[in-house]
């Protein structure tokens, strides 16, 4: 499987694959770059690559991920094929259902929160943060229908690795977030469950390695 987007190395390593990935053409993004001189300058290697129509797939945009030499567009799409080749959605078609449902829940919560940030008002990010982010999750906490610290049936899906990623690393105000789900146990039992496991423990010292 050839990937040419960060995120879903999340999915492998939660269940010990992460050798089973080959992101040699992920591209690498200068996000400092970006705002002064655009994507050609920030990502010349994603340029260089739709130029040659290699991003056809999601409409000359990131993500595509090659999967068996087929190239397939839309995270939201790539994250569920893998989850259901990593049997990361339940033991059955219902609670395959749920984790697209937690999927999509937090999805809504990032649309909010980008939207928030369009606003170009830093006030108007506190806020949301204060207010609005604390009520979403608690909402997410009452949808969770898991068992045993997990956030969808009695095992790791694809919910627990959505949510550590939420948590964890989606939000440029982790102090906030933490306040955030404070009074959210089931959130937080996952969000641990994940951030133990072994190869999510090896991801971050990569990661932490590579700074």
């Amino acid at each position: 499987m050839t990937i040419t987007h960060r995120k879903q190395r999340i999915l492998f390593a939660s269940v010990g694959r992460l050798s089973d990935l080959d992101d040699s053409q992920m591209f690498p993004i200068d996000f400092a770059k970006m705002k002064e001189a655009g994507i050609a300058a920030a990502c010349p290697d994603f340029v260089a690559a739709k130029e040659a129509g290699k991003m056809v797939a999601n409409m000359n945009r990131m993500p595509v991920m090659l999967i068996d030499g087929t190239p397939i567009g839309q995270i939201a799409v790539i994250k569920r094929i893998l989850a259901k080749r990593l049997s990361l959605l339940g033991d059955a078609d219902l609670e395959g259902a749920q984790c697209d449902m937690i999927q999509e829940h937090l999805q809504d919560i990032k649309k909010e929160y980008n939207d928030a940030k369009k606003e170009g008002k830093p006030e108007v990010v506190e806020e949301w943060f204060k207010t609005k982010l604390p009520e979403w999750m608690a909402k997410i906490e009452g949808a969770l229908p898991g068992q045993s610290g997990f956030a969808v049936g009695s095992k790791l899906t694809m919910a627990d690795t959505e949510l550590y990623t939420i948590v964890t690393s989606f939000f440029d105000n982790l102090e906030g977030v933490a306040a955030a789900v404070a009074g959210c146990p089931k959130i937080l039992k996952s969000v641990e469950l994940v951030k133990a496991l072994p190869g999510i423990v090896e991801l971050m010292a990569i990661a932490e390695k590579n700074k």
